[in-house]
């Protein structure tokens, strides 16, 4: 049983005193803050970490996760998972290449952006 399930089962059974419910809500409501700022320090890290792959990859190199991490110093678990986020946005794009022993490995780039009909950027 997780500490969240435990506080909602306290909340949620008739026979303990207001007290106990009150301090199980106020327990739930410091692990629902906890949550919220370790998604936001999350999220923060995570964009200056995409803004670190995009500085890497802005040359136009394709590079594999494993490269990226060496570069940046970072965990290749770390980097592959931001890698992918940025993939579903759109920002990057991975192409699956053979590699050796024919096994597979994907090699990540920016997206180039589309032109329009007379050559120039939208």
């Amino acid at each position: 049983m997780t500490k969240r399930e435990f506080y909602t089962a306290i909340i949620e059974n008739e026979e303990l005193n207001n007290e106990m419910k009150e301090v199980a809500r106020k327990a739930l409501h410091s692990l629902d803050t906890q949550e919220a700022n370790r998604n936001k320090k999350q999220a923060e890290q995570h964009a200056k970490t995409r803004a670190k792959i995009l500085e890497v990859l802005k040359n136009g190199d394709k590079l594999l996760a494993s490269e990226i991490a060496t570069i940046l110093e970072y965990e290749t678990s770390v980097i592959s998972g931001v890698l992918q986020g940025m993939i579903k946005k759109g920002t990057v794009q991975g192409e699956k290449i053979t590699i050796r022993g024919g096994g597979t490995k994907v090699q990540y780039s920016i997206v180039a952006e589309e032109e329009d009909e007379e050559g120039e950027e939208e």
